[in-house]
């Protein structure tokens, strides 16, 4: 009877010689049985090396001296990264090298080049330092992705040893010159806030202030009187006492996590605070979000009036914005309606990029709130004549 044949450790990472050694036949290596993931080194394609393994040995035996940088270096990092781009989906390992030293490593690894690569050492490897990666990140990541990386690095879960702070990294970007994508950094930076625990509070937070909403406080804690619970809310307005949840997928699907989300509401509705949650839906159409956030009285920004008006809106005694420009709704101030001028602040229904309008009366308002109707129009999915009276906000 043959004896069994030799198999590697699920998620090593050997070299083909090594393979050879153990009696490896190369058909097997040339098989699906095995994935070469940089030059001259396989893995079990059913449980592969992990990044941090795979860059290691690159760095180490393939390209000597090289940096990781790019996507790799912020998937090691745990920076956030749309699917496509981490490495399990896009299968490509990054790194940077100097420009004298630039060379090929085979068709899964990208060799970038650098004047004077500026590394920091994290997870026992070379990376790219923050704003570095950063600006490489630039070219891939749209506006609110990038913020959400400038969150991350900041953050009290950053992998850098010596965490950065958000000041330190606006004045490197500021002294910054002659690099590539690092206009867009600086703007991402000036977004960018510490304490935020995830990636949706980034997009939640972005999405309030294009919405022309104040700025919340990120994980506000809050302390229950009466049995000393205490509990983060991802966003808030604690003067007015309105807070802001993201509900994940696992809230609905995990038990423990429902209940422990429903005590929360409980104690804080007790405690005279009004709960706004939302879901990933609510990023990606927020107009029902956005209308509950008018209507527990969320404060908003002093926004000015837009010079493009159409003809139409201003014979109708309505404000309205030209394709590309805002779109404007009435809002409360403070916490409810106790002007008795114009509508003077409004509403921006941003974040998605399309170019549509909201058109909002310009009605008087009074202490009760009078009959003001702000009339939604095209935008964020909303039914045409959708309004919100502001007696009921």
């Amino acid at each position: 009877m043959a004896p069994p044949l030799w198999s590697p450790n699920p998620r090593s990472l050997l070299s083909r010689a090594e393979l050879t050694a153990r009696g490896v036949h190369s058909r097997r290596l040339a098989s699906e049985e095995f994935v070469e993931v940089i030059p001259g080194f396989m893995t079990p394609s059913t449980a592969p090396a992990e990044l941090q393994l795979i860059a290691r040995i690159l760095q180490r035996k393939v390209i000597p001296g090289a940096v990781i940088s790019h996507t790799t270096a912020a998937e090691l990092l745990k920076v956030p990264l749309p699917s496509p781009l981490e490495h399990a989906q896009a299968e490509a390992l990054h790194c940077t090298v100097p420009l004298a030293h630039r060379r090929r490593a085979g068709a899964r690894v990208v060799v970038h080049t650098r004047t004077e690569p500026d590394p920091i050492r994290a997870r026992g490897l070379e990376l790219s330092s923050p704003i570095a990666m950063l600006c490489e990140l630039s070219g891939m990541l749209d506006h609110d992705q990038l913020v959400a990386c400038c969150d991350q690095l900041v953050s009290v879960a950053t992998l850098i040893r010596l965490k950065p702070s958000l000041r330190g990294l606006r004045r490197q970007a500021e002294e910054a010159r002659g690099i590539h994508g690092i206009k867009r950094v600086r703007v991402a930076l000036g977004d960018a806030r510490e304490r935020v625990e995830s990636p949706k509070e980034t997009e939640m937070r972005l999405l309030l202030k294009r919405s022309g909403f104040g700025e919340p406080d990120i994980n506000h804690e809050v302390r229950a009187p009466a049995t000393g619970e205490r509990f983060r809310l991802d966003l808030s307005y604690p003067q007015l006492r309105i807070a802001i949840e993201y509900d994940g997928f696992w809230h609905s699907t995990d038990r423990k996590r429902h209940r422990a989300d429903r005590r929360k509401d409980d104690v804080l509705h007790e405690m005279g605070w009004r709960v706004v949650r939302a879901a990933d839906r609510d990023l990606r159409e927020p107009a029902e979000f956005l209308g509950r956030l008018v209507h527990v009285g969320a404060p908003m920004r002093d926004l000015p009036i837009p010079r493009n008006r159409d003809d139409d809106a201003k014979s109708a005694g309505t404000r309205s914005c030209a394709p590309g420009n805002r779109r404007w709704f009435p809002s409360a101030h403070e916490r409810g309606l106790h002007r008795s001028s114009g509508a003077g602040q409004a509403l921006f229904l941003g974040g998605d990029g399309r170019d549509q309008c909201v058109v909002a009366r310009d009605a008087q308002e009074s202490e009760q709130g009078g009959d003001a109707l702000g009339v939604l129009g095209q935008g964020h999915g909303l039914p045409d004549g959708l309004g919100l009276r502001v007696g009921d906000l």
